[in-house]
């Protein structure tokens, strides 16, 4: 009897503490911040369109800074989007595709003036250059070397673009190592598969911590479309879904814009900023490092912040990717 009752306490108390252990500690509390409604004190100050919710004047203040720069930015993106999508489409040809397009939508072409037989000068004649010698078979080969940047489209230059260059891969893949502290550790697989302007994305996301013993995925899966001013500059927009599972699972829609700037051949930086929307929360996923490129390889020393609420998740990040 006495052994009976000790196996129901052992079982009360396991039952107890088994949703306490999965819940509590760091990741637990991001997990209910993703799924809590964001209600609005009475005392908190508040613009007139919702977007200013805040505690004190000087939050207020800071709050207000920071939406204003973050409007500055989403309206700056949009303008360079809308510029880059001008470029992709059209490239050094500006003029003349416009003409076309112009043409082709419905809107007549400017007529062309007619031309008095009387009045053309006729033209020289055309000679042409006198043909190069032929190379010595001794003479070495002139080093090829590629265009880093320059006009262009986006597709033109994943045409011409040199297997392992840093930009518009046609294939790469991210694995990286994530450390929060306290007591949370991090593996990040990310996939990206495309040519030319267009790609898609796969991340999962994989957090667990010690004490207590807990943990939570994420994974995105995103349609890219990404902009190149050859191997020096990469603007892309990302638009897909979200999701996070732990105790429960929550999903959302997402948008992000990844960059990357090469000033240097083997040197630059890598950055990606990326919103989520679930149950009502915007989940804000940014990350940036020095990125170390060597032709298929990148080593990206970084950062990385994971946020949503009154939690966040932040700490160093080393990424190791492979491209073709």
């Amino acid at each position: 009897m006495r052994r009976r009752s000790f196996l129901v306490t052992a079982f009360v108390a396991l039952a107890c503490s088994a949703p306490m252990a999965s819940s509590a500690g760091q990741l637990g509390d991001f997990e209910r911040e993703v799924e809590r409604p964001q209600e609005r004190s009475s005392n908190d100050w508040a613009d007139d369109d919702g977007l200013l919710d805040c505690d004190d004047f000087f939050s207020c203040l800071f709050g207000a800074i920071a939406v204003g720069a973050a409007e500055a930015v989403v309206r700056g993106a949009g303008a360079a989007a809308g510029e880059a999508v001008d470029w992709a489409l059209f490239g050094p040809s500006h003029d003349d595709d416009r003409e076309w397009l112009g043409t082709a939508t419905g809107e007549p072409a400017p007529p062309i003036p007619p031309q008095d037989p009387s009045q053309t000068v006729p033209l020289p004649e055309r000679r042409e250059p006198p043909a190069p010698p032929p190379p010595s078979p001794s003479a070495p080969a002139p080093p090829a070397t590629k265009p880093r940047g320059g006009p262009g489209t986006t597709n033109r230059y994943g045409g011409e673009r040199a297997a392992g260059s840093s930009t518009i891969p046609s294939l790469r893949v991210d694995n990286g190592y994530w450390l929060v502290p306290d007591d949370v550790d991090g593996y990040a697989l990310q996939a990206q598969a495309g040519y030319g302007a267009f790609a898609a994305s796969f991340e999962f996301l994989r957090l667990w911590e010690d004490q207590p013993a807990s943990r939570l995925d994420s994974y995105a899966a995103d349609v890219v479309f990404r902009f190149a001013a050859g191997e020096v500059f990469e603007f892309d927009i990302a638009t897909g879904y979200r999701g996070f599972r732990g105790a429960e699972h929550h999903d959302g829609w997402e948008i992000g814009v990844p960059i990357a700037i090469y000033p240097w051949q083997f040197l630059g930086v890598e950055a990606s900023f990326k919103w989520a929307f679930i149950a009502g929360n915007v989940v804000d996923d940014y990350r940036a490092g020095l990125a170390l490129h060597l032709p298929f390889v990148t080593l990206r020393p970084g950062y990385r912040h994971l946020a949503t609420g009154d939690e966040s998740l932040d700490g160093p990040e080393l990424t190791l990717a492979v491209m073709w």
